[in-house]
């Protein structure tokens, strides 16, 4: 094939030339993953300016402009999203030196959810700064030495996908590589990528799809803080997995000096010979590099492990015991460890190149024959910027630490996309990501990350349509239920924010989704099992999260999860895309309801059967049934009577953390105000057990950080106030308070013209006293009962009306009949917006 090999390397010229190529650096010869690159250039300013320039790397890459760091990157995307950052640094008149550490650990060492096409480093500087251009600089590339990649360090008890360890030898670490000097550096090479994705014979290229970074920088702030809990010092050789900690041999003497470090002030020698542990509690649960710096101790070895919370048992066992997280006595300390090996050195700052999450750490030191000095001990946080501008306050004084916990735990889980857990997977699920955009949506108007969020899902599908479970993530897998929830997400997004653009871009995913889901139906009608996991909840008796299910392989949940999703999609495309395919949703959505109705309704008993043999019960069935807005009012009658009760009874299998956001819809749906403020006793005892973040599964959790569980934080708002949109784009709102019994209830929330402020009282029996103030531009009404009330833009509106139940609607203003709470129509007050699923094996 001459002929096509030489049209191929006229296109890459031409591209190369006359398309905006790209040119990376490489060294002249790679070495195999993992390993850290290290590419300076030297420069001079004739005076003071503002660089500008944009840069990137493949996997990752921290930016040094003359030994300080001043940023890193790329933002977390995939080879045809790689997103680059843009930089305009002052400096100077002088000399100067750009150095840019690009680390490449490969599928086998790196983090799950970082993915690669090649290794390389790319800098653009433009017309004004082209000097600094990768494609022109003269740039220098050395290996970075002292760096091992291992595994063996760390040990925890379940699935973990954060990649592996890391050991810095300090006599081999070149020490001036930050700022760029010492010897072995040699010209890079350079690699020229083509603009185009396709090669012009269509084959797909290798290549960096450069795109701008859509994120803000990371919040970042450097820290002194923690106080020991434990000191000690152990007999030689000690394996501290197997020690538990007891208070007797705890040196407080010791502690005081640790503690006086921690906080910035002093130093703490450990001498020559020895060998200690220290486990400091930063009573907080943080997501941070730490950084250690060093004197002498030449030939010692300090381990570094990070932990949620301590153990019982010395041996990983599921699921963990852990107890109350604030206690340590008696516990036994593993997690997620790296590892400095000092060179003697003064001055030596040791700092991972990924952060590291938890409340504990624990330093393992033996030294050698000389003593150590810790110099200092600090973090740098980091985390997405949210900016909690929503407030909330409750008659019950405990609504304030579970707000506490759920927003610490959306921080911790935000980053450069959502994640399930920053400890043990740092992954992007599709289940989890619904519940933590409605959550952010409730607290500032910031739509950046969560836009970014529905688009990678987006982009993620595979051939026959359907989304990656997790999304950027080197190792595809595929979660069917999870492709039913992104359309939901799609539908929670296009109500919450206005952005309609964005939304119709979304439709194709949508109907793919949709017709791969429709197109698995059994010969009765019924969804059957899709390809993949085909995972539901985290509930005991169940094998991995997948209910069992009758002879045809149908579920109920399942297919109530089907007629959520159409309809979601008839919705959408109603608004935004094809009345005729919304038909056509909405009539596949009635067909799917009337066979559920057919197959899974147990009259006698008032439930939906999970199977169609009748043999399992589930709240999960009956949640998704209440909340679909498409029930007979008998069958809502009957659940308001069926659905409290089954596990009470331990009739069915109860919901987990994560699906108890869709026990609250239902109970919201249902108006059952008492059970649904029951159910936050979960969230309520958390506190008293030392939690600091809302847990995976409850107190016997893997992780003690999961952003799933912080849903309660955006049901005060959008189910006890009642605030959530009533047009697409938030054009309007509805305020649709839950009867219940708490007898003060007030919150302003953020919407993108202003804030919605609303305050209850029903301190009077009988009556609700309402204040509702809206931003100017923002009409709504506002529902309680069988009273509806149109809400004016910009005005304040004072509302008396009675508790349902009590009588019959009265006058409030220029008010009109609403619907009975047990309406069954579809609006977004009836059919809410479903959460997140699990993440994790």
């Amino acid at each position: 094939m001459p002929i096509v090999a030489t049209l191929y390397r006229i296109h890459r010229i031409f591209c190369a030339f006359f398309m905006s190529s790209t040119t990376w650096i490489v060294p002249s010869i790679r070495p195999a993953a993992p390993f850290v690159m290290a590419y300076r250039l030297h420069f001079s300013s004739a005076a003071a300016e503002t660089l500008r320039f944009s840069a990137s790397a493949d996997e990752r890459y921290a930016l040094y402009l003359d030994g300080e760091r001043v940023g890193q990157g790329p933002e977390r995307g995939d080879g045809e999203n790689w997103f680059f950052e843009r930089y305009e640094l002052a400096v100077a008149a002088g000399a100067h030196t750009l150095v840019a550490l690009v680390w490449t650990l490969g599928p086998e060492a790196s983090p799950l959810a970082q993915m690669s096409v090649r290794h390389g480093f790319w800098l653009d500087g433009g017309s004004a700064s082209s000097a600094l251009s990768t494609a022109t600089g003269e740039w220098q590339c050395m290996r970075v030495g002292g760096l091992l990649f291992r595994e063996n360090f760390t040990r925890v008890p379940s699935f973990y996908a954060v990649g592996v360890d890391l050991q810095i030898d300090g006599a081999a670490f070149p020490w001036g590589v930050r700022s760029g000097t010492g010897e072995g550096w040699e010209p890079a090479a350079r690699v020229v990528e083509p603009p185009k994705r396709y090669r012009i014979t269509g084959e797909l290229e290798e290549m960096h799809a450069l795109r701008e970074a859509i994120l803000p920088p990371m919040f970042q702030q450097t820290l002194h803080l923690g106080r020991t809990r434990h000191v000690e010092t152990l007999e030689p050789g000690t394996d501290t997995l197997l020690q538990a900690v007891q208070s007797a041999r705890h040196d407080a003497a010791a502690g005081a000096a640790w503690d006086a470090m921690l906080a910035g002030n002093g130093a703490v020698v450990i001498p020559a010979g020895a060998e200690v542990r220290v486990i400091v509690d930063l009573d907080n649960y943080y997501s941070a590099y730490p950084i250690l710096t060093t004197m002498g101790g030449a030939g010692s070895i300090v381990t570094l492990t990070w932990e949620e919370s301590l153990y019982h048992t010395a041996r990983m066992q599921r699921p963990p015991d852990k107890g109350n997280r604030s206690e340590v006595e008696g516990k036994f300390f593993y997690g997620i460890s790296d590892r400095f090996l000092p060179d003697g050195g003064a001055g030596r700052e040791f700092e991972t190149l990924w952060w590291r999450a938890g409340r504990y750490v624990q330093f393992h030191i033996v030294t050698g024959r000389e003593a150590l000095t810790i110099s200092d001990f600090r973090l740098r946080e980091t985390h997405y910027p949210i900016t909690v501008r929503s407030s909330f306050s409750a008659a019950d004084d405990r609504f304030a630490p579970l707000h506490k916990l759920g927003i610490r735990t959306l921080e911790m889980c935000a980053h450069e996309t959502y994640m399930d857990c920053p400890f043990y997977e740092q992954l992007m699920y599709v289940g989890d990501t619904r519940l933590e955009i409605l959550t952010h949506f409730t607290l500032d108007t910031d739509s950046r990350l969560p836009r970014k969020a529905v688009e990678l899902f987006d982009r993620s599908r595979d051939g026959f349509g359907l989304t990656a479970s997790r999304y950027p993530s080197h190792v595809r897998q595929l979660i069917p239920t999870f492709c039913l929830w992104w359309v939901q997400a799609v539908h929670d997004f296009s109500r919450w924010r206005d952005d309609a653009p964005f939304v119709r871009e979304r439709l194709a995913g949508v109907r793919t989704v949709l017709e791969c889901a429709l197109a698995h139906r059994v010969r009765s009608g019924l969804l059957g099992l899709m390809p993949g996991w085909n995972f539901v909840d985290w509930v005991k008796g169940w094998t991995t999260g997948i209910p069992p299910m009758g002879a045809d392989g149908t579920h109920c949940a399942i297919n109530w999860q089907l007629v959520l999703a159409l309809d979601a999609a008839a919705e959408l495309e109603l608004e935004f895309g094809d009345a005729e395919l919304a038909a056509r949703y909405t009539r596949l959505a009635g067909e799917q309801t009337a066979l559920i109705l057919q197959h899974y309704w147990d009259a006698e008993a008032g439930v939906f059967r999970d199977d169609t043999d009748g043999k399992y019960l589930s709240q999960h069935s009956q949640c998704l049934a209440a909340i679909s807005g498409r029930l007979p009012l008998s069958h809502m009658d009957a659940l308001r009577r069926t659905l409290p009760a089954l596990v009470e009874e331990g009739k069915a299998w109860p919901v987990s953390i994560y699906y108890s956001h869709y026990y609250l819809e239902a109970l919201r749906a249902l108006g059952l105000g008492a059970q649904w403020l029951a159910k936050l006793e979960d969230w309520f005892e958390l506190n008293n057990l030392g939690f600091r973040t809302t847990p995976e599964c409850g107190v016997e959790s893997r992780s003690d950080c999961h952003a799933w569980g912080a849903h309660p934080v955006y049901h005060s708002y959008s189910t006890l106030l009642g605030i959530r949109p009533g047009k697409a784009g938030f054009a309007e709102v509805e305020i649709r308070p839950l009867p219940c019994a708490l007898a003060q209830l007030s919150g302003k929330m953020v919407h993108p013209l202003g804030m919605i402020e609303v305050t209850l009282d029903r301190s009077r029996a009988g009556r609700l006293a309402a204040t509702v103030t809206l931003p100017p531009g923002l009409a709504g009404k506002f529902s309680y009962g069988e009273s509806t009330v149109e809400l004016r833009p910009g005005v304040t509106t004072s509302l008396d009306l009675p508790e349902p139940g009590t009588g019959a609607s009265e006058s409030a203003g220029a008010q009109t009949p609403g619907e009975p709470a047990s309406a069954s129509r579809i609006t977004d007050a009836t059919r809410v917006p479903s959460t997140a699923l699990p993440s994790g094996v």
